[in-house]
């Protein structure tokens, strides 16, 4: 089969390229962004969670400590509610961590131990609707309080966890500073790569094209210029290539028909030169 590839497909093939590698750039692009916003989602939604849940139940745990202390020496009511609300803190920020485990986000064990060590004593609800009622039994009120040692080992674990989450951010800030810079590379190399292969499509077109011209004006001058003309070279099957066999074809026609002039003029003064000389004979013998 010959496949005939005119100017317009070699400028379409071309154009084509330069939009694969464009697009080709885009795509590498958008899924280094999204590597991007995914670390940084990690980042604000998971480790800065647990930084803020670790510090905000590390101090519930210690006022709740304090609290209980000063009430069992004291006796006030107040130092109960003090520890009510620390109770509230601990509970609403050690939800929050635990959440994340329903969201998808991977967290350390640790949460869910001490949470599930958190529902065998009585929750700040329970401690709220006594300190609600009316009737005060300072029996109840021992029930409500968590050993130190469970405390004190809470915070162990609360604080390691919180080591541990900084040195992720940390990790993770880093991966999230390397996908930047390979985003910008890999930016800085589609651009280069479209903008060097476009170059490239420009010259070898204009060289393409440039080229037959320059050999269809000599060949015109040499036929306006009556020397002998050589035939022109066919290099490609495009337009141009159609005009060089128009152009030849015109040339081989054109020197046929200037042989034919010659041959005829020859023979006409051939002919003419015959009778012309009998008559001038004529002439001198007279």
């Amino acid at each position: 089969m010959n496949f005939k590839l005119g100017i317009t497909g070699k400028l379409l093939i071309w154009f084509f390229v330069i939009i694969a590698i464009f697009y080709g750039t885009i795509l590498v692009l958008y899924i280094d962004v999204q590597q991007v916003v995914r670390l940084s989602e990690a980042i604000v939604e998971k480790n800065y969670t647990i930084a803020s849940g670790t510090k905000k139940m590390s101090e519930a745990l210690l006022t709740m400590e304090e609290s209980k202390q000063k009430y069992k020496l004291l006796k006030k009511l107040d130092y109960l509610v003090f520890f009510n609300e620390a109770q509230h803190m601990l509970e609403e920020n050690l939800s929050q961590v635990t959440l994340l485990s329903a969201m998808g986000y991977d967290i350390p064990r640790t949460w869910l131990d001490i949470s599930d060590e958190y529902r065998t004593y009585p929750n700040a609800a329970e401690v709220s609707t006594y300190l609600a009622g009316e009737e005060k039994d300072p029996a109840t009120v021992n029930s409500f309080w968590i050993p130190e040692s469970i405390v004190n080992d809470w915070i162990s674990k609360i604080s390691s966890e919180r080591v541990n989450n900084e040195r992720e951010i940390e990790k993770t800030t880093r991966e999230l500073h390397r996908q930047g810079r390979m985003s910008a590379r890999n930016g800085l190399i589609g651009l280069a790569v479209s903008s060097f292969v476009g170059l490239l499509g420009i010259l070898y077109l204009a060289y393409s094209m440039i080229r037959p011209l320059r050999d269809l004006m000599d060949g015109i001058r040499e036929i306006s210029s009556d020397s002998r003309h050589n035939p022109l070279e066919v290099r490609s099957k495009d337009e141009f290539g159609e005009l060089a066999h128009a152009f030849n074809d015109l040339s081989k026609r054109l020197s046929k028909e200037e042989r034919m002039r010659s041959d005829f003029i020859s023979m006409l003064s051939h002919e003419i030169r015959t009778p012309l000389t009998s008559i001038r004979e004529s002439v001198n013998m007279i």
